[in-house]
């Protein structure tokens, strides 16, 4: 029950991310890259002050999708998980300093605290490619 557990949160937190936030960030880039389109999201990240916003903003929009995705499907499970968990402090800290409740960030930052901590589960690419049960 453990693995289906895992395989549950990782396929709804993953695809609720990637549906709700990574995708409209991965269409921004690519608006931004190939038509030359402002790009919304950066100009949010501009907003709190850290050096090389650009850097930060492709950072976030790779784990709230790429991550997401690879999250979802179990591969490099840990380490999409662990981005996202950076990625939702960061979420979090914007949200406090503006005096906004940061609760979906905090979901996403639990879910993948527990999928970065215990891994994916039997029912994933991970474990797939191993053939062999990982130890956890």
């Amino acid at each position: 029950m453990l693995d289906l557990g895992l395989l549950v949160l990782r396929t709804i937190t993953g695809g609720l991310l990637f549906w709700l936030h990574g995708w409209d960030k991965a269409a921004g880039v690519w608006k931004f890259i190939t038509a030359g389109q402002p790009w919304p999201f950066l100009a949010v990240v501009k907003t709190l002050g850290l050096p090389v916003a650009g850097v930060f903003a492709m950072m976030a929009t790779i784990a709230e999708s790429a991550c997401a995705l690879l999250m979802v499907i179990g591969l490099l499970a840990r380490w999409s998980a662990a981005a996202i968990v950076i990625n939702m402090s960061v979420a979090i800290y914007f949200h406090l300093s503006r005096n906004e409740r940061p609760e979906m960030a905090a979901l996403y930052l639990g879910a993948a605290l527990a999928v970065a901590m215990t891994g994916p589960g039997r029912y994933s690419l991970d474990e797939k490619g191993t053939g062999r049960r990982k130890r956890r």
